[in-house]
């Protein structure tokens, strides 16, 4: 065989979904394998042994992470020769999806969808006309011409995956990859397509990667066949060979599963042990006979995670997104115009003369250059001291010490009323989906996003301090009423209200609509078939679904609640960081403005990795240990 005998070359391919950061699913591992022109190759393994993969990233839909893919000649991992051969590769290349309904386009008619590649090419129909094009393809699958002008969403499971294959068809490719083309059809369609695919291939020499869960069909259709397991290539043989004389432990597993079209020995019969590591997974393939290779059989080795490499990781990200924060703000804050002298010396700056102006540079540290000043004030930091605040003439920890817990009464409270309510509201839209509560709660949420707080605050003050006179305009509390709780709660009520109404609405809207999205899935569909309500399916199911996003929402969400808390704070006088924020950065007083940045990044990044964290260790979806149980195959 020569190399102009091979259609597609592939080598060593690689394949790595990344779930996290972290963890990662190796789909394909190092698989090689050759599919000749005019031949029909199988692929056959189990449900995730990467099947799909291996033909996504034959088709070029995926970009292999490893490895080399050869399509006539050219390398499909080179992008330079995938742009110059580009109408080559898109015209002999056609695949079969396995889910007919989301590959057809529900907006377009069964005519548009088959003869689209060939509009999209400018290819003449060889038969005079589209239209007559896609009638011949039609016929060519068993379907009649009435269907042309119908949609995917009138046709039945079937009717649609012949639809695409008739579009695939269509071009005349010389390699089709169909991805389980059959799986949804009839005994007796699955038979006309296959068929179809064998006379197809013997008329005009087209090349089939066929990938199907039937043995038997794949007995039928294929020349050589191909076994995937966790995404090692364990055997590459002809078909009889391989079904006559398997050679991995695997194969033999799978063939013995293949029913009997005999009861009595089907019922009596021991079907294959298939848990995980029953099978050898390590080695290389050799060549036990000619054109017959096998994966040489060894250990099985798993990595397991290490929690303390884990979190070592994720304390590692912190730290360098605060230096990275530290660094921006510090230069950010000395680049930008103004005079620092005048938070200290207040008027008094403009009267210095040029060597009290450099005098007390030099006594601030602002005579030195920015690089050295950063140096000097991270080994400060590093030791508890964060330097004076230019303001307030004492060290810039205690002036924020002083407001921090006005701040974490009207941010927290606000934090805690906005995804209490949120949630709750979400709830009863969802339950209430289309009536005339679930529509105002989403206007709501609409009109609400778009106002600005500070002009929520403005019209609050309005209303009930000047008008109404129930509430008080600004501050914390009544001068000597500090000790006094409910002259503070009255103090709260506006600039809490104004937090709260700002966010509140928005976020209820997005998570009625998660809650949605998981109640129209199919394993609600079976809860409700079981006898569930509406409301324990959404409680028992749904919600504990919808929890990863909800955290991943309360943490994208912190430095918008922050923000706005910030802006409310300098609205209603309310001595907090808001405030003291805007002071250290109006009178560019250095140190408290640095601390302050920092502390408000430092919480918006630990909001983020505690709920990236609670989300792999909550959902089993992205569950670490059950990722590399699955993956990791070598030690």
């Amino acid at each position: 065989m020569t190399k102009h005998d091979i259609l597609l070359d592939v080598q060593h391919l690689s394949h790595v979904f990344p779930l996290t950061k972290q963890v990662s699913v190796k789909a394909l591992d190092d698989i090689s394998f050759q599919i000749r022109r005019g031949e029909i190759f199988g692929l056959v393994g189990e449900s995730g042994s990467g099947k799909s993969t291996a033909a996504r990233c034959a088709m070029g839909i995926l970009q292999p992470s490893g490895g080399h893919i050869f399509y006539n000649g050219v390398d499909l991992c080179d992008r330079a020769a995938c742009r110059a051969n580009k109408k080559m590769l898109q015209t002999t290349r056609q695949m079969i999806f396995q889910d007919s309904a989301s590959s057809l386009d529900p907006h377009m008619t069964v005519c548009d969808s088959i003869t689209e590649p060939m509009r999209i090419h400018h290819i003449v129909p060889p038969r005079g006309t589209y239209r007559k094009e896609a009638e011949f393809q039609m016929y060519y699958v068993g379907l009649d011409k009435t269907y042309l002008d119908k949609y995917p969403s009138e046709l039945s499971g079937g009717q649609r995956q012949r639809v695409a294959i008739a579009r695939a068809l269509c071009m005349e490719p010389e390699l089709l990859m169909a991805d389980e083309p059959i799986a949804s059809l009839d005994v007796s369609i699955q038979a006309q397509i296959v068929n179809l695919f064998r006379h197809l291939q013997r008329e005009h020499g087209f090349s089939f990667l066929f990938i199907a869960h039937d043995l038997a069909m794949v007995e039928f259709l294929c020349d050589r066949v191909g076994v995937l397991y966790h995404g090692r290539l364990v055997e590459v043989a002809p078909v009889r060979a391989l079904y006559d004389r398997p050679l991995h432990p695997y194969t033999k597993a799978l063939l013995a599963a293949m029913p009997i079209p005999d009861p009595r020995i089907e019922r009596n019969r021991v079907l294959p042990d298939f848990s995980p590591g029953q099978f050898p997974l390590t080695g290389e393939l050799i060549e036990a006979e000619p054109d017959h290779f096998v994966l040489r059989e060894g250990g099985h080795a798993m990595k397991k995670p290490s929690k303390i490499l884990y979190f070592g990781k994720k304390a590692l990200a912190f730290l360098l997104s605060v230096f990275v924060l530290s660094l921006a703000v510090f230069y950010v804050s000395r680049l930008a115009p103004g005079d620092p002298l005048v938070s200290y010396y207040g008027d008094r700056a403009e009267k210095l003369t040029p060597q009290e102006r450099a005098q007390a540079e030099e006594k601030l540290g602002l005579d030195e250059p920015i690089f050295t000043q950063y140096v000097r004030w991270a080994q400060n930091a590093l030791h508890g001291d964060f330097g004076i605040s230019y303001k307030y003439k004492m060290p810039a920890g205690e002036v924020i010490a002083s407001r921090a817990g006005n701040t974490l009464l009207l941010g927290g409270v606000g934090f805690v009323l906005i995804f209490t309510l949120s949630l709750l509201l979400g709830m009863l839209c969802a339950q209430r989906e289309g009536t005339l509560f679930d529509r105002a709660v989403c206007k709501l949420g609409t009109i609400t996003s778009c106002i600005p707080e500070f002009w929520l605050s403005l019209l609050l003050i309005l209303i009930f301090a000047i008008e109404l006179r129930v509430l008080p305009s600004s501050g914390a509390y009544s001068i000597g009423q500090q000790n006094n709780i409910a002259d503070r709660a009255a103090h709260l009520i506006l600039p809490l209200a104004v937090v709260v109404l700002g966010h509140l609405w928005y976020y209820a809207y997005m998570i009625r609509n998660r809650l949605l999205d998981e109640m129209r899935a199919d394993y609600v569909l079976l809860a409700k078939s079981k006898g569930l309500t509406r409301r324990a399916v959404m409680l028992r199911h749904c919600l504990r679904n919808t929890m990863p996003a909800y955290l991943s929402i309360m943490a994208i969400s912190v430095p918008h609640v922050l923000g706005g808390t910030y802006i409310v704070e300098t609205v209603f006088s309310y001595p907090g960081l808001g405030t003291l924020a805007y002071e250290s950065a109006r009178y560019k007083d250095y140190n408290l403005l640095m601390l302050l940045s920092l502390l408000s990044g430092a919480l918006v990044i630990l909001c983020s990795i505690i709920a990236q964290t609670i989300n792999e260790q909550i959902d089993p979806r992205i569950r670490a240990e059950q990722a590399v149980r699955e993956t990791e195959a070598q030690p």
